[in-house]
C-alpha cells in the first residue's frame, strides 16, 4: 500500500526540505493527524473571496467538512452543513454550523430558500461525485 497513511514512505530531499517539518516532542499524534488536512482547508479559505456574514454551504461533513465549518465560523461567516448522515449533522451543529440540511429528508432548494432569499455566497464541496452533484443540481 502506498500513500500518506502508510507506516513508511519515501520522500525526496527537496520535498523534505520545503514541505515537511518535525513534530515537537510530546505532540499528540491524534492531533498531529489533522495538521495536513487543516492546512488544506486553510489554504482553500485563503483562496476564497468572502465578506463577514456571508453564507457558506459545506457539502459533506466528514472530517474535512468539520474543519471547514470551524474555519468559516472563525471568519465570522455562517455555515450550512449538508450531508446524508444525522450523526455527522448533529456534530456539525455542535461545531458551529448555523443550519443543517439532510438531503435525504429535505429538498435542497426549499431548505436553502428558508435560510436566504439570495442564495449561498460560497459552496465548499468536500464530497464530489455524480451523486452529490445530482442532488445539488438535478437534471
Amino acid at each position: 500500500m502506498s500513500g500518506g497513511f502508510c507506516q513508511y514512505i519515501r520522500l525526496s530531499a527537496e520535498h523534505i526540505k520545503y514541505t515537511t517539518f518535525k513534530l515537537p516532542e510530546g505532540q499528540d499524534l491524534k492531533e498531529a493527524l489533522f495538521i495536513e488536512p487543516l492546512a488544506c482547508c486553510i489554504r482553500a479559505m485563503d483562496r476564497t473571496s468572502y465578506n463577514k456574514g456571508d453564507i457558506f454551504s459545506v457539502v459533506g461533513v466528514g472530517a474535512m467538512g468539520m474543519l471547514f465549518i470551524q474555519l468559516i465560523k472563525l471568519a465570522e461567516c455562517r455555515a450550512v452543513a449538508i450531508d446524508l448522515d444525522n450523526t455527522r449533522l448533529a456534530l456539525a451543529k455542535e461545531l458551529g454550523a448555523d443550519y443543517i440540511i439532510n438531503l435525504q429528508k429535505e429538498d435542497i432548494i426549499k431548505a436553502i430558500g428558508s435560510i436566504t432569499n439570495i442564495g449561498i455566497d460560497n459552496a465548499i464541496l468536500t464530497v464530489t461525485n455524480k451523486y452529490t452533484l445530482m442532488m445539488l443540481y438535478p437534471i
